[in-house]
C-alpha cells in the first residue's frame, strides 16, 4: 500500500532536521500511538494500541510503500473485533489508507524520548548487554577515558542509524538507565 499521506510530514521532518515524530489517531474505538522513523534504513512505522498489549513495527521504502505481516494483520482484526475480508469492508489497505489520511502534515516540537521506542523493539533489545535500561541518560566521550565506545547496537536500534554511525566513528557511548528518574533530555551526541 502506498501512503502517500507521509509525504507532507517528511518533508518538513527533513526541513526541521528531526528524525522521528509520534503522533495518536483512533480507528474503531481503539487509540494507537505512532512513531515513524526515517533514521532508519527502511524508514519504520512503530504502531502500538494505548491499553493494549498489541504492536507492530512496518517498513516503509522510499516509495512510500508499507504492507502488514499476516500475523500483525490477523491480531489487528482481533482487537478491533472486526472481521477481515479481501473485497469486503476490511482488509489491510483500508487500515493502512486511514493511517495514512491521518498522518500529521508537519511535524511538531516535541522530540521522540528512547524509552518510547524501546515499547516497539523488546525483541531486538533482546539481544543486546543492559536491555532493560531503556531510559536515555547521556553521553560519553571517550577521549578522556580512552576507552572504547560500547552500546553501539542498541543507540542504532533506539536512535537510528546516523546516530549510533556518529557514536561509532567518534568513539562515543550512549549512556542508560532502568530507572524512569534518572532520564535526562534526549539530544543527539552531536548538538
Amino acid at each position: 500500500m502506498r501512503m502517500d499521506g507521509f509525504k507532507d510530514l517528511l518533508k518538513d521532518m527533513y526541513k526541521k532536521e528531526k528524525d522521528q515524530e509520534q503522533f495518536r489517531f483512533r480507528y474503531n474505538n481503539v487509540e494507537f500511538d505512532t512513531i515513524f522513523r526515517i533514521n532508519t534504513t527502511p524508514y519504520e512505522l512503530l504502531i502500538g494500541a494505548i491499553g493494549h498489549t498489541f504492536s507492530m513495527i512496518l517498513s516503509m521504502n522510499k516509495g512510500y510503500i508499507v504492507n502488514i505481516p499476516d500475523d500483525d494483520f490477523y491480531k489487528l482484526c482481533e482487537l478491533l473485533n472486526i472481521q477481515a475480508s479481501k473485497n469486503g469492508s476490511f482488509n489491510s489497505q483500508i487500515f493502512l489508507k486511514y493511517v495514512s489520511d491521518n498522518a500529521p502534515k508537519l511535524c511538531n516540537d516535541k522530540i521522540v524520548q528512547p524509552h518510547h521506542v524501546a515499547r516497539y523493539k523488546k525483541k531486538e533489545l533482546r539481544a543486546v548487554d543492559d536491555s532493560e535500561k531503556i531510559y536515555f541518560v547521556g553521553w560519553n566521550n571517550h577521549l578522556k577515558d580512552e576507552r572504547t565506545a560500547r552500546n553501539i547496537e542498541k543507540t542504532r536500534i533506539l536512535l537510528g542509524d546516523e546516530t549510533a554511525d556518529y557514536c561509532k566513528k567518534y568513539n562515543i557511548s550512549s549512556c542508560w538507565s532502568d530507572k524512569p528518574k534518572e532520564a535526562g533530555a534526549y539530544k543527539k551526541p552531536w548538538e
